[in-house]
């Protein structure tokens, strides 16, 4: 997620999360269930976490272990919001930035160990569609 001011939404995981404990994390990310494809999972992700509803998302990328290098197969969407997230699911998150491209680079430069799996893939994809796409 992006805000209108191209910061990228970035969670901060719960202490009490069993994987990836005070991580930086995705946007909005899970598992997609055994009766959901990809996009209807990313909806339900986002509503869950970070109670967004009636967004409009565009896929910018689809990763395959097998073909990309990647270590899980994930779908990157694209949502923009014009407002600070203040209803999120504080349970699983315990704080929320908005950081701006450089900001994240630095940050996975200085602690890649504090990024939850495949998240500087993804930011990679993110930043190349980015300056693709302005």
């Amino acid at each position: 997620m992006l805000t209108d001011d191209f910061k990228i939404v970035v969670p901060i995981r719960s202490n009490n999360r069993a994987i990836f404990p005070n991580c930086y994390d995705f946007s909005a990310a899970g598992m997609v269930d055994s009766n959901e494809n990809y996009e209807i999972a990313i909806y339900r992700e986002l509503k869950e976490e970070l109670s967004i509803e009636n967004i409009t998302l565009k896929e910018i990328a689809y990763l395959n272990p097998f073909k990309d290098n990647a270590p899980i197969f994930l779908k990157l969407y694209l949502g923009n919001i014009n407002y600070k997230i203040k209803n999120y699911d504080k349970d699983g998150i315990s704080k929320i930035l908005y950081l701006t491209l450089d900001e994240v680079e630095a940050l996975l430069k200085q602690s890649p160990n504090l990024f939850k799996t495949a998240y500087e893939a993804s930011f990679n994809i993110l930043k190349k569609y980015l300056k693709e796409n302005q």
